[in-house]
């Protein structure tokens, strides 16, 4: 993907569960996301987005070309927020949270521990510590 909420709220839902979002029009394959619970002092992403749940979408339509499609949820999830997933921030465009990223949109850079490098900085003597040069980040398996 090449955004990720950190802390914001992106939907309201009862319980948490994983399922893929597909994070452009035409993109060959989704990403697999995990919903969970976020601190209501955060409040919801600034702005309009495309990747609210679809899990109460009773409306049989055409799969959305970008978001979360009905069809594609997964097991449910303990909804437990990841520690770096803590701050009032967000990572990559309004754009491309309005659905409007295409495939050449720069990908997000994610820390060995899997969080998204914008949300979690580790600091450099970390990296040094993990053998990793400061600046490069892995990037999670589809």
């Amino acid at each position: 993907m090449n955004m990720a909420s950190c802390g914001y709220a992106l939907d309201l839902i009862r319980s948490c569960y994983q399922s893929v979002m597909y994070p452009y029009p035409g993109a060959p394959a989704g990403q697999k996301v995990v919903w969970y619970f976020t601190d209501p002092a955060n409040g919801f992403l600034p702005f309009p987005h495309a990747f609210g749940s679809a899990i109460w979408d009773d409306v049989l339509e055409d799969p959305p070309t970008v978001g979360e499609r009905k069809e594609d949820h997964g097991p449910w999830s303990n909804g437990k927020q990841p520690s770096w997933a803590n701050k009032k921030s967000y990572c990559g465009s309004v754009e491309s949270w309005q659905g409007k990223a295409t495939a050449s949109t720069d990908k997000l850079a994610y820390n060995p521990d899997g969080s998204p490098a914008c949300c979690n900085p580790l600091p450099k003597a970390a990296l040094n510590v993990m053998g990793i040069t400061p600046g490069y980040y892995l990037y999670p398996p589809l």
